[in-house]
């Protein structure tokens, strides 16, 4: 993703947030960015649909200040919005042909500005009827 609006410096006359420390414990410049990107890999079955089908996953997701609007991110990530890098590790098995068991933990710091780190882990048991 890249943010073609983005106008660092229009922004570092008016922003509040994602400003980076000058060496003498005052406020510094704008130190907020207009890229984002996600990698990841899955592997295992394409769908739970019989007993111990499993799959996982990990995602490498790096999405700066301003690529995109808030509302557009993952709420998981960094508890939702911009300005995060980390990880996501998920699996997921079949314990029959309706029910699956899986578990996903979060892991994401904050790209600029103050430092700010989250990890959620989730466990999720799934019912189809």
């Amino acid at each position: 993703m890249k943010n073609l609006a983005f106008d660092g410096s229009a922004i570092d006359e008016i922003a509040v947030n994602n400003r980076g420390a000058n060496g003498l414990g005052q406020i510094g410049s704008f130190d907020g960015g207009d890229t984002g990107w996600i990698v990841g890999l899955r592997v295992g079955s394409a769908a739970l649909e019989k007993r111990w089908d499993w799959t996982a996953g990990v995602t490498y997701r790096h999405v700066e200040s301003d690529a995109v609007v808030d509302g557009f991110t993952d709420s998981e990530v960094g508890l939702g919005g911009t300005n995060h890098k980390g990880y996501v590790l998920s699996g997921a098995v079949a314990l029959g042909a309706r029910v699956s068991l899986g578990l996903r933990w979060f892991s994401a710091d904050s790209i600029a500005g103050a430092p700010f780190k989250t990890d959620i882990f989730q466990i999720d048991l799934n019912g189809k009827f």
